[in-house]
C-alpha cells in the first residue's frame, strides 16, 4: 500500500505539471500492484473457515477496512468522505495526515483540470469544487 501511494501523489503531480505519459506508468504501477494484492488473497481463499480462525486472533481487532493507508488510497482516488477522520482523532499525525490528502485535489480533479487545459469544456464550478468532498457526475 506504501508504494501505491507513492505512485499515486507521484501520478496527481505529473497530471498537474502537464506529464501525462509520466503519470500513465506511474498508473500502471498502481495497477499491477493491484493485481499482486488481489491474487494474495487467493492464498487464503484456500482456507476453511476454522483454519482462518486458527490464526485470526493474532491479527488483533483492526481490518483492513481501518487501514489509514486504505483510506489514503481512497481519498488519491476520490473516493472522499470527512467523516472518516473520526475514526483517526485519537492519532494526530494519521489525523493529520488523512486531513491533507481529503483537502488535495484527487486524481480524479487533476484529470479534469488537465481535460480542461487541453480545450475540453468543463465547467468552472467543477474545477474550484470543494476537493474534500465526493464528486457528482457531470456530463
Amino acid at each position: 500500500m506504501k508504494l501505491i501511494l507513492h505512485e499515486l501523489k507521484a501520478a496527481i503531480a505529473n497530471i498537474k505539471k502537464g506529464d501525462l505519459s509520466g503519470a500513465f506508468k506511474m498508473l500502471a504501477r498502481v495497477s499491477k500492484i493491484q493485481s499482486q494484492i488481489i491474487s494474495a488473497w487467493d492464498v487464503l481463499s484456500t482456507l476453511t473457515p476454522a483454519e482462518y480462525m486458527q490464526f485470526r486472533g493474532k491479527l488483533g481487532q483492526a481490518s483492513g477496512f481501518q487501514s489509514y493507508q486504505y483510506r489514503l488510497i481512497e481519498f488519491y482516488l476520490g473516493s472522499k468522505s470527512s467523516h472518516i477522520l473520526e475514526i483517526y482523532k485519537k492519532d494526530q499525525k494519521l489525523h493529520d495526515q488523512l486531513k491533507q490528502a481529503l483537502n488535495q485535489p484527487s486524481l480524479y480533479d487533476v484529470s479534469i483540470q488537465a481535460l480542461a487545459k487541453a480545450g475540453f469544456l468543463i465547467l468552472p464550478d467543477l474545477l474550484l469544487r470543494d476537493w474534500s468532498q465526493a464528486y457528482q457526475p457531470d456530463p
